[in-house]
C-alpha cells in the first residue's frame, strides 16, 4: 500500500510522499480509534448523542482525508484534517466549559493540532492554528473567570497561564523546527544542484574518456596488429639476411679458393712465359746455327766448283778429284737444300713460337688484370660479409627491440580495453548517479 501512495505522487518532491503516506496512516488509525472508542462507550453504556455524533464527524473527515490523498490531492487532505482537529478541540474546549468542566486537559489536543500543522501543513497554518486557539484559550479563560467561584478561578488563571506559556512554546518549536528543516532542505538543495552539475559535467568527461578509450583500444588494436605484421616482416628480412650472409661467406671461401688457383695459374703463367722466352732465344740461336751451316754449305759448294775446274784443267789426271768434287758438290747442294729448308721450318717455328710468346704475354696481361679483379672482387666479398653480419646483428638488435616495443603494445592494447571497460563503466555509473541525482533533486525540491 505504501508503494501506491508513493507512486501516486512521483512528480513530487520525497517530503510530500512522505507526508501522504503518514497522513494516510494517521487517517486510518483515525478511523480505527473511533471504531474503538464506539465500541467501548457500546460495551460501557456511555454513548451518547453527541459521542456518536464526534466519532461520525471525525470517521467521515477521515474517509474524505483518505480519498483525497488516493486522488493525489494531498493539500486538501492535510487543510480538511487540520480544519478537523482545531474544530473537534474548539467545540470541545467550549462543551467543558459550558459544562463547568476544567479545560486544562484541552491543551494537550492544541498542542497535538499543532505540530499536525507542523508536520502536514507550514509555517503559515502553523501561526494561524497557534492564533486559533490562542484566542479560545482567552474566550475560555474570560468565561472561566465569570462563571466559577474563587477556588476555581484561582485555578483557572493558572491554567490560562500555563496554556499560554505551553502554546507558545510549541508554536516557538514548531516554527523552530520547521526553519531548520527549511534549512536543511535548502542547503541539501544547493548540495543536490552542485551534485548536479558535477554529474552533468562527470557524464560528459565519462563519454569523452570513453570515446578517447574506445578510439584508443581501436588505435592500440590496429598498432598491435600491424607490429605484429612488421614483426613477421623483419623475421623474414632476418632469415633471408642470414641466409645472404651464408651465400656470401661461401662465395668468399670459394673467391679464397679461386685465390689460391688463379696464384698457382699466375705462377705457371709466368713460368711458361719464361719458358717461351727461352725457346724464343734457342730458335734464333738455331736460326744463326742454320745460317752458318748454309754458309758453310756455299762456301763448300764454291770451293767443289773450283776443285771442278782444277780437275778440267788437269785433264784425265784429275778425273778422281772431279768426280770427288761432283759428289762434293752434290753433298753441299743437298746441304744448303736441307739447311734452306731447315731455315724455313725453324722460320715458321721461330714465327709461331713469337706469336705464341704474344699469346702468353697477352694471356699473362689479361690473366693478371683477372687476378686483379678477382684480388678486388675478393677484398669485396670480405667487406659484404662483414657488412652482412654486422646487418645481421643488427637486425637482430632490432627484432629484439620490436619484439620488445610489440610486448610493450600489447599490454597498452591489453590497458586500453581495460580502460575502455572502466570508461563504458564509468560512463553507465555517470548514467547511473545523473539518474540518482535527477530522484535525489525531486526529493529535495519542493
Amino acid at each position: 500500500m505504501k508503494e501506491s501512495i508513493i507512486a501516486r505522487y512521483d512528480d513530487k518532491n520525497h517530503l510530500i510522499q512522505q507526508r501522504a503516506w503518514f497522513l494516510y496512516v494517521l487517517y486510518i488509525a483515525l478511523i480505527l480509534a473511533q471504531v474503538f472508542s464506539a465500541v467501548a462507550q457500546i460495551a460501557t453504556s456511555v454513548l451518547n448523542l453527541n459521542g456518536l455524533r464526534t466519532i461520525l464527524i471525525s470517521t467521515a473527515l477521515a474517509i474524505a482525508g483518505i480519498a483525497l490523498i488516493r486522488a493525489r490531492r494531498y493539500t486538501a487532505a492535510a487543510y480538511l484534517g487540520l480544519i478537523g482537529n482545531v474544530l473537534t478541540v474548539t467545540m470541545g474546549v467550549f462543551l467543558s466549559v459550558s459544562l463547568n468542566v476544567i479545560y486544562v486537559t484541552w491543551i494537550y489536543y492544541f498542542f497535538a493540532t499543532i505540530v499536525y500543522a507542523a508536520l502536514f501543513c507550514n509555517r503559515k497554518m502553523v501561526i494561524l492554528t497557534a492564533a486559533w486557539f490562542f484566542g479560545v484559550i482567552v474566550i475560555c479563560y474570560m468565561i472561566g473567570v465569570a462563571q466559577a467561584d474563587a477556588a476555581v478561578q484561582e485555578m483557572v488563571k493558572k491554567g490560562f497561564s500555563n496554556s499560554l506559556a505551553g502554546l507558545l512554546m510549541i508554536t516557538i518549536f514548531s516554527l523552530m523546527t520547521m526553519t531548520a528543516m527549511n534549512r536543511a532542505n535548502a542547503d541539501l538543495v544547493a548540495s543536490v544542484s552542485d551534485v548536479r552539475i558535477s554529474s552533468v559535467k562527470l557524464t560528459e568527461i565519462a563519454g569523452v574518456i570513453d570515446s578517447t578509450s574506445r578510439g584508443l583500444s581501436e588505435g592500440a588494436s590496429a598498432q598491435a596488429a600491424a607490429m605484429e605484421e612488421t614483426s613477421s616482416s623483419l623475421k623474414e628480412i632476418l632469415e633471408r639476411t642470414k641466409e645472404n650472409t651464408n651465400t656470401v661467406l661461401d662465395a668468399e671461401k670459394l673467391m679464397q679458393d679461386a685465390t689460391e688457383t688463379i696464384k698457382v695459374t699466375d705462377q705457371a703463367l709466368r713460368d711458361l712465359k719464361q719458358s717461351m722466352d727461352e725457346v724464343s732465344d734457342a730458335s734464333e740461336k738455331t736460326v744463326r746455327v742454320v745460317k752458318d751451316i748454309d754458309s758453310i754449305a756455299f762456301q763448300t759448294n764454291l770451293l767443289a766448283l773450283n776443285a771442278a775446274v782444277e780437275a778440267a784443267r788437269a785433264g784425265e789426271a784429275g778425273a778422281g778429284f772431279a768426280v770427288v768434287a761432283d759428289e762434293v758438290r752434290s753433298l753441299a747442294k743437298k746441304s744448303a737444300d736441307s739447311s734452306k729448308t731447315t731455315q724455313d721450318i725453324i722460320g715458321g717455328n721461330i714465327e709461331n713460337i713469337r706469336k705464341s710468346a704474344q699469346l702468353a704475354v697477352r694471356s699473362y696481361e689479361t690473366f693478371s688484370t683477372f687476378m686483379q679483379a678477382a684480388a678486388r672482387l675478393a677484398r669485396d666479398l670480405k667487406v659484404i660479409a662483414s657488412s652482412s653480419q654486422v646487418q645481421t646483428q643488427g637486425i637482430i638488435e632490432i627484432e629484439r627491440a620490436i619484439e620488445g616495443i610489440n610486448q610493450v603494445i600489447q599490454r597498452n592494447a591489453a590497458s586500453a580495453e581495460e580502460s575502455s571497460a572502466v570508461s563504458s563503466e564509468l560512463a553507465d555509473m555517470s548514467s547511473n548517479i545523473e539518474e540518482f541525482v535527477g530522484k535525489l533533486d525531486r526529493l529535495v525540491t519542493s
